[in-house]
């Protein structure tokens, strides 16, 4: 059982190379629209990004989706990955722009062209997507292993808290490993684990885990 319709990005981690013609042009037009955050880090508004990608790279968009499956991976672009991460996560704020300057660099995997990203922050609104029998069997999980306590009084408790994925996924498996497999609760913590996925898991996400409405 998966859950990932339930991952809403706020804020991405992009990586652009400084050699390659497309991303360098997109550099170029993105220039006026970056700021920097505290620790120098480079920022964009998706709204931003999305103007410039849509007035900038329209035609490059429209001659890459002309494209039959077998040509379009060998000249996909970053700009075409990002249109779709735009449209794929409606709910994208911000993304951190890395430039990097190698020389020799490729983003060709086998067969096909990958557009490496990370999710840096990301919002699971389980108050309004999941069941609620199953939402309250995972605040009874959560309350026990000290995650969310839904018994507190409700001007005592925020309806939701933040947590690292490798903290969360440790908890629960930690949990997981006192219970046979055999035991009902097993698979439930199970399935409570399947909503974080491997790439929440691989880029260590911050969460912002939404419980009540």
């Amino acid at each position: 059982m998966t859950y990932s319709i339930l991952i809403n990005p706020i804020v991405l981690k992009v990586f652009l190379y400084r050699n390659n013609y497309t991303d360098r042009l997109l550099l170029h037009k993105l220039r006026r629209h970056f700021f920097r955050d505290e620790e120098g880090s480079t920022y964009v508004r998706s709204d931003s990004l999305r103007q410039v990608v849509s007035e900038g790279f329209g035609a490059h968009l429209r001659l890459l989706r002309s494209q039959p499956e077998e040509r379009l991976a060998r000249r996909v672009t970053s700009v075409y990955f990002l249109d779709r991460m735009l449209n794929e996560y409606p709910r994208l704020k911000y993304l951190h722009v890395q430039v990097l300057d190698e020389e020799q660099y490729t983003r060709k995997f086998k067969d096909d062209i990958v557009f490496d990203y990370r999710i840096l922050f990301s919002k699971i609104d389980m108050s309004s997507a999941v069941d609620p029998g199953f939402l309250a069997e995972i605040k009874q999980v959560f309350a026990e292993t000290g995650l969310y306590d839904h018994t507190l009084p409700a001007y005592d408790r925020p309806p939701y808290f933040d947590i690292q994925t490798s903290e969360l996924v440790a908890r629960l498996e930690d949990h997981r490993a006192e219970l046979e497999e055999s035991h009902p609760r097993w698979q439930l913590v199970e399935n409570i684990l399947s909503f974080f996925t491997n790439k929440l898991q691989m880029d260590d996400s911050q969460l912002l885990i939404v419980m009540e409405n």
